[in-house]
């Protein structure tokens, strides 16, 4: 096993795209700049985005006691 039930992980961000037919496959910052669909400046921003919603959800969930 690779982690320990409870254990405290850093949030771990993960892109797919949506592809169907695919069952739509990860991709990561490589392929996004080299398909030119984001460059690499962009595929950080778009992780610091993530990075900070799922922060907030997190604090959202913990008021409601989930």
């Amino acid at each position: 096993m690779f982690a320990k039930e409870g254990q405290q992980l850093d949030v771990f961000v993960e892109v797919t795209i949506k592809d169907d037919d695919r069952e739509d496959p990860p991709i990561n910052q490589d392929a996004f700049d080299m398909l030119g669909i984001l460059s690499k400046d962009e595929y950080i921003v778009l992780k610091e985005l993530t990075q900070q919603n799922r922060n907030i959800v997190k604090e959202e969930l913990a008021k409601k006691d989930i």
